[in-house]
């Protein structure tokens, strides 16, 4: 979600940064560092994204700040989409990254939709204009509709 969030051409100005170096021994932070480094953090800094370690002093503060001003600004991957090209935020990579399950399940409803949508079609009408009384919409085909319309509201 975070690399959607920000896109992969920003992440060189990203900068991850550890806190609370004063409370565990060297070897117990740097181990904890590494276990985020390999477990969390990998992906995004194989992308360029950086690591910092703050130290609870203003210097530390002042040095991680000087680190992140050096680069130049970058807009957002969501800002780009929301902005510049003009997308509804629930058609963002950060939203369709938030639950594919949904995503999928939403597709394969609006899928179901446009074939019922297709039988109903021609069904409706047949008996327009012609003289005949139009057929009757198959009981399956209502089951289906009204079951989808549960599923989308």
């Amino acid at each position: 979600m975070f690399r959607q969030l920000c896109g992969d051409s920003t992440l060189k100005n990203v900068f991850f940064v550890t806190t609370m170096w004063g409370e565990v021994s060297p070897d117990v932070g740097e181990a904890r560092e590494q276990e985020l480094v390999q477990q969390y953090f990998k992906p995004v800094l194989d992308k360029g994204a950086r690591l910092a370690r703050h130290h609870n002093t203003a210097k530390s503060t002042h040095d991680i700040i000087r680190r992140i001003m050096k680069n130049p600004p970058i807009s957002l991957q969501i800002q780009r989409e929301l902005v510049m090209e003009g997308k509804d935020v629930t058609n963002t990579a950060a939203a369709q990254a938030l639950n594919p399950e949904l995503n999928e399940q939403i597709r394969r409803h609006q899928a179901e939709l446009k074939t019922v949508q297709g039988v109903m079609r021609p069904l409706m009408v047949k008996g327009e204009g012609t003289g005949r009384e139009p057929q009757p919409v198959p009981p399956i085909t209502i089951a289906y509709v009204t079951r989808l319309r549960g599923c989308l509201d």
